[in-house]
């Protein structure tokens, strides 16, 4: 089924991201610009998901999973390497009515991450429900650079 592109104000959100691997960074990265509240629970974190958290751009809490993390969250994401603790968080959730997204089964997302391109105020998403990542990330990349090239014909014409 695809997913319709909705943008929404996430700003002041209470974001519960279970897993401070490489996935999880990369979600929490995403979500950082948009002014959520992000508590990120994980035993153990990327390194910069301990420099977010010493700047307090995040909470950290280095313990593992426990299924009153969710309580309050508008959106929570399961980002472990285990499925049986992201089917946990799954159930946690969908029990709460929270939108939700794991890493390791696009099917039972409520939504997928796009590939983000922010420039500004202009905000891009692209997405391929999950299914072509690769595919995704070069049309993400071909954005990049066509929005650079719109953004050096505006400079040359202000000078």
């Amino acid at each position: 089924m695809k997913k319709f592109p909705f943008f929404v104000d996430i700003s002041g959100w209470k974001i519960v991201v279970i897993g401070a691997g490489t996935i999880g960074t990369r979600r929490i990265r995403s979500l950082l610009p948009f002014g959520c509240e992000i508590t990120v629970v994980a035993p153990a974190a990327e390194k910069e998901v301990e420099s977010w958290a010493g700047e307090g751009k995040i909470c950290w809490i280095a313990r593992e999973y426990r299924e009153e993390d969710v309580e309050g969250a508008r959106l929570v994401l399961a980002a472990t390497q285990e499925k049986a603790v992201n089917d946990r968080i799954e159930e946690a959730a969908r029990k709460r009515g929270i939108l939700f997204n794991r890493c390791d089964e696009k099917d039972a997302c409520d939504f997928h991450f796009p590939g983000l391109i922010i420039q500004g105020d202009l905000v891009v998403g692209v997405n391929s429900g999950g299914r072509n990542h690769r595919q995704a990330a070069k049309v993400s990349s071909e954005i990049r650079e066509v929005l650079k090239r719109m953004e050096n014909v505006e400079t040359e014409r202000m000078e």
